[in-house]
């Protein structure tokens, strides 16, 4: 098995509630699934999402990860003035695409291209990329 291509998270944090951000996600039309959404602690919010397109007409095996990420950035870009405040508000805003990799295998080539990268410059998004080894991804599974 190569390394392949799972996911991309965006991941938000600000020293106010989030709340604005979930509901203009909930209300784009879009599936965005909520990973994660907390007060990690007093005066400190933290959220995850995750974009879905095979909703879309899209075969979930083939969207990349540039394509998920132009379409956070879809979204973000419309937001409503109240959560377009606080997402400008916030000190962490990161995408974070993952793969999946065996613990040996063949080098991965994949690329975003210079349009979507000015994007997540213009939204004040930072990139992480994850790698998942074959062994944790069997064990957090409980295989």
């Amino acid at each position: 098995m190569a390394i392949t291509f799972l996911n991309v998270d965006l991941e938000i944090i600000s020293g106010e509630p989030l709340d604005a951000i979930r509901d203009a996600f909930a209300i784009c039309g879009r599936s965005i699934s909520v990973m994660h959404f907390d007060e990690i602690q007093p005066g400190e919010h933290s959220a995850s999402f995750e974009a879905h397109l095979d909703g879309e007409g899209e075969d979930e095996s083939h969207v990349t990860a540039g394509q998920k990420i132009n379409a956070f950035c879809d979204i973000i870009t419309a937001f409503p003035a109240d959560a377009r405040a606080v997402w400008d508000r916030c000190r962490k805003r990161v995408v974070d695409i993952g793969y999946q990799s065996e613990n040996h295998c063949a080098p991965l080539n994949d690329f975003l291209d210079a349009g979507t990268l000015a994007r997540l410059v213009d939204l004040g998004v930072h990139l992480a990329i994850t790698i998942y080894p074959e062994v944790i991804v069997h064990e957090s599974r409980g295989n």
